[in-house]
């Protein structure tokens, strides 16, 4: 049986309406659901938090957890939850999301490489 090209869904492009509303919750301070990236030149302190929320946040997807399942799990309320998970490395500290991955029973492996140039660093 043949399908129909014509019978692919159609997404519309949003209207500045919802364009404009979307921008202004996201320009809130304090709004907390907004992936933050990592500097070029981030400490390793830094890279180490990241790579720590972005496990936690693989455990959550990888386990179809919503995120009141995975609070649940971690103890915390969605306002710590959703630093996490958008990697708002600021706002935590190594040891707290060490004892994250504990609750989750993951363990930590720690390589030291030497070779890499670190940007942090760099003049």
């Amino acid at each position: 049986m043949k399908k129909e090209l014509n019978s692919k869904k159609q997404y519309d492009f949003p209207d500045e309406a919802e364009i404009e509303r979307v921008i202004k919750r996201m320009t809130q301070p304090g709004y907390r659901r907004i992936n933050k990236g990592l500097k070029p030149n981030a400490s390793e302190q830094d890279r180490v938090k990241h790579n720590l929320c972005q496990s936690i946040g693989d455990y959550c997807d990888d386990n179809q957890l919503s995120e009141q399942k995975l609070s649940q799990k971690l103890g915390i309320n969605q306002e710590k939850l959703e630093y996490i998970l958008f990697c708002h490395i600021n706002k935590l500290t190594v040891e707290e999301l060490i004892n994250y991955i504990d609750k989750l029973t993951g363990h930590l492996e720690v390589k030291v490489n030497y070779d890499r140039p670190n940007p942090a660093r760099a003049s």
